[in-house]
């Protein structure tokens, strides 16, 4: 026997949220992880790109399933999992939560900034919509970004010589600094600042990270076969085992693509049985294999990513 899964948003026992429906972005403003997101004098913001419940719960349910399977190696029995998307959420907020039943601190939104360092933020830097995130942590630090910044005379301030002066001026140090890394790039000031021990890093975009030098040499990025669009642009695996690496023969499968394979081949399902699931709409088939299409942002991935091993014009 092995373990059976049910990753509802709020779990199978009763509850008054039983029946609702989960969304990764209602979760977290449910969980209350919006509540801690924004400026302190604006409303919460959210985390609109991520669903950070997704994520979370994602890990939680491979481990969850390991342990299961470890259970029942060692008993030969399985079990029902009953996992709630809602708490997984809620309990990433531990501390937080902790913090407010023993001192009574409800938490305010504080931007980009953290309680344990100052100053901490992300700076303007020269170009358009260009950044670079900076954290000091201690007082070495601090004096440490004063030389690089070539403002020694921030070092005597008294407003800035210990931490708990900087966390009382913040908002006096960040003009400061965001008036020496506008007019540099934000991978020079990264680059200068870690070179003081200090961390730093450039805010990346998209085209960033298609030309990012340490993904390219990762091998990263690859160009896969792929039944619908020739080829296909895909990311590598971020784990890499010695002896049983992943295996990229083919980009991502379309629907129904592998149909045959799992149903017929490994479920040993007749033809007859999966023209039926195909009927009643369980499985979905894969729709006019000939037709290729092509890829939108195949030309600008090209300019972006010229060491890739595109195909020449007149073969896409």
């Amino acid at each position: 026997m092995c373990a059976g899964i049910l990753a509802a948003g709020f779990g199978n026992t009763p509850g008054p949220y039983r029946e609702y429906r989960a969304w990764g972005p209602n979760l977290t403003a449910l969980a209350g992880v919006d509540h801690l997101t924004g400026w302190p004098d604006r409303p919460a913001s959210g985390l609109g790109s991520i669903a950070l419940p997704d994520y979370l719960n994602g890990l939680h349910a491979f481990y969850i399933v390991l342990a299961a399977l470890c259970f029942r190696d060692v008993t030969g029995e399985g079990q029902y999992i009953d996992m709630s998307q809602f708490e997984v959420t809620v309990g990433a907020l531990g501390p937080t939560i902790l913090d407010y039943s023993a001192n009574g601190n409800v938490p305010s939104r504080a931007g980009n900034r953290v309680a344990y360092a100052a100053p901490q933020g992300v700076y303007p830097a020269r170009g358009a919509d260009r950044w670079v995130a900076i954290t000091v942590c201690s007082d070495e630090q601090w004096r440490a970004l004063c030389q690089v910044a070539d403002h020694p005379e921030w070092i005597e301030d008294p407003r800035f010589y210990t931490f708990e002066a900087r966390s009382a001026n913040h908002d006096d140090i960040d003009e400061r600094i965001a008036s020496w890394t506008s007019g540099e790039s934000g991978d020079r000031v990264a680059t200068m600042l870690q070179d003081a021990g200090i961390p730093a890093a450039a805010v990346q975009d998209m085209r960033d990270l298609a030309q990012d030098e340490h993904l390219h040499v990762r091998d990263f990025w690859k160009l896969l076969d792929n039944p619908r669009f020739g080829r296909d642009l895909v990311t590598g695996h971020p784990i890499r085992l010695s002896d049983s690496p992943a295996l990229f023969d083919r980009g991502g499968p379309a629907f129904g693509q592998d149909n045959d394979y799992v149903l017929r081949e490994l479920c040993q399902l007749s033809p007859a049985e999966l023209e039926s699931l195909a009927h009643s709409g369980a499985v979905e088939t894969l729709a006019d294999s000939n037709t290729q299409l092509r890829r939108p942002y195949w030309a600008r991935a090209r300019d972006l990513m010229p060491g890739l091993d595109w195909p020449s014009v007149g073969d896409e």
